[in-house]
């Protein structure tokens, strides 16, 4: 038998690879983005580099959150101040008496709430900093 993640070697009762340190049983899982099969212990698809532990989990931002915020309180602008885009959020705030953002918001929680998580991690669970990421 042969362990899943390096190929070395390993014996058929063993419950870990001694080169690599992975169970030899563990589940397969498959990466969002390109389908390759993966390590259940993989933290990165080796194939196209998406990160596997799935942004929400991993302290990232959450569309169900957003989504409601969105919905609820979207004329404020608060899901654009969840996702860091605080210019986008103050702009929000500047014109809420035109209704335009709530109206935005509304549209927003939509989109939000019906987006695939794999779109959704790689939109909003990024390391851009920017003020006015849309």
């Amino acid at each position: 038998m042969y362990c899943t993640n390096c190929g070395n070697e390993v014996a058929e009762k063993a419950i870990a690879c001694i080169k690599c340190g992975l169970p030899t049983r563990a589940e397969k899982k498959f990466c969002y983005n390109c389908g390759e099969g993966v390590n259940a212990m993989q933290v990165m698809c080796v194939k196209c580099g998406v990160s596997l532990s799935g942004g929400a989990a991993s302290g990232g931002k959450k569309k169900t959150t957003a989504g409601i915020c969105a919905l609820l309180v979207g004329g404020l602008g608060v899901h654009k101040f969840y996702h860091g885009s605080w210019g986008w959020g103050i702009l929000y705030i500047l014109f809420i008496w035109t209704f335009i953002p709530a109206i935005l918001g509304v549209i927003e929680g939509i989109v939000y709430l019906t987006m695939d998580d794999a779109a959704y991690d790689s939109k909003y669970n990024t390391e851009d900093k920017s003020a006015f990421k849309w």
